[in-house]
């Protein structure tokens, strides 16, 4: 009987773990599909704030409920994008009106992709929001 240390320097072992570990690989990310916890009609979402910039008069809003969600919001007036300025903090809890948008597919063949970009990053859906409520601020430090 051979020694477990001969038998683990053998090139013919590695060789077939690597191999194995290749094709597991392959089949599981071919194969594995995430889904949306969202049915995509739902009329309001209430979740915490992971990361926001305003841009002009538009407010971007990475939002996590059930799962991450993009959110983008037009202001209607300079008064109110000067309260989200001061009162928009990380990890403040908001409550939203709006409508759920699959992002769109690259229009231009072999460019970026936005729609593969954001399934990636476990992103399924864009929010377009009308209404924006803070519930509560942010507790920690």
């Amino acid at each position: 009987m051979k020694k477990l240390k001969t038998i683990l320097q053998s090139r013919y072992l590695f060789k077939i773990i690597v191999i194995i570990t290749c094709i597991y690989s392959i089949v599981i990310t071919k194969t594995y599909h995430f889904k949306s916890k969202y049915f995509g009609n739902e009329p309001e979402f209430i979740g915490k704030v992971i990361s926001y910039k305003i841009n002009g008069n538009q407010l971007n809003v990475t939002l996590i409920e059930k799962e991450k969600l993009i959110l983008n919001y037009y202001f209607v007036s300079e008064y109110e994008k000067k309260y989200y300025e001061q009162n928009l903090k990380l990890g403040d809890i908001i409550k939203v009106e709006g409508k759920l948008v699959t992002p769109t597919k690259n229009t231009v063949p072999n460019q970026f992709n936005y729609k593969k970009y954001l399934y990636y990053h476990s992103i399924y859906y864009l929010l377009n929001a009308k209404k924006i409520v803070k519930i509560e601020n942010n507790k920690n430090v």
